[in-house]
């Protein structure tokens, strides 16, 4: 079936497209939305939909990629999928009853099928950041060193210039698993936190967007 004007059947809608090339076929994740952000007393209620296509043009819907299976969890958030010597690693945000926003990792041998991982969340807003801010990871890995970095959509607490203080939480990872905290990669100054990061290499320059 076409993806063109596409809309999930009933009080669902499409969200924070997260587009990803798997060797061949493109693997097209979204937020499987519940009328307009108010399920789950207005937490989102957002679970990962998924939907892929070798030629852009014929598509195949799957089964939720990572859906909600806990109560703790209002919705599954924004983030992206990483691959790492055989497996797919899904990083994504869960946000809580108490609309704390909380770093989560589910793991997939075929892309398709999840399986949330222990502990989960597996990080959380540390002192000094705004704990409602936390979300819309992004994995890259250096080639110098194959030492891999997390990008994370946050913002600093008293920040000295008001709404100013939205940054991008940076953290490293020897495999993926373990994370250690450094300074923010950027506090671009702007109002609001920098969302849905992204970043990649093209042509000897490198790119950060959001």
């Amino acid at each position: 079936m076409t993806l063109q004007y596409y809309k999930p059947p009933g009080p669902y809608f499409a969200g924070d497209c997260m587009p990803f090339d798997d060797h061949g076929t493109f693997r097209l994740y979204y937020l499987l939305d519940e009328q307009h952000h108010a399920a789950r007393d207005g937490l989102g209620g957002h679970q990962w939909a998924q939907a892929s296509t070798q030629d852009l043009v014929h598509w195949q819907h799957h089964p939720l990629a990572i859906p909600i299976t806990d109560e703790r969890e209002g919705s599954i958030c924004t983030g992206s999928v990483f691959f790492h010597e055989g497996s797919y690693y899904a990083f994504y945000a869960t946000r809580r009853r108490d609309y704390t926003q909380h770093l989560s990792l589910a793991t997939s041998r075929d892309a398709v099928h999840f399986a949330k991982t222990e502990p989960n969340p597996f990080a959380s807003p540390p002192p000094g950041y705004n704990p409602l801010d936390y979300r819309d990871p992004v994995v890259f890995q250096e080639a110098s060193t194959g030492l891999f970095h997390l990008l994370v959509t946050a913002s600093l607490a008293d920040w000295p210039i008001g709404d100013r203080g939205g940054c991008l939480a940076h953290l490293v990872s020897p495999d993926l698993r373990q994370w250690e905290r450094r300074e923010p990669l950027l506090i671009p100054g702007l109002p609001g936190a920098p969302e849905c990061p992204d970043y990649f290499e093209w042509n000897g320059w490198y790119y950060l967007v959001f």
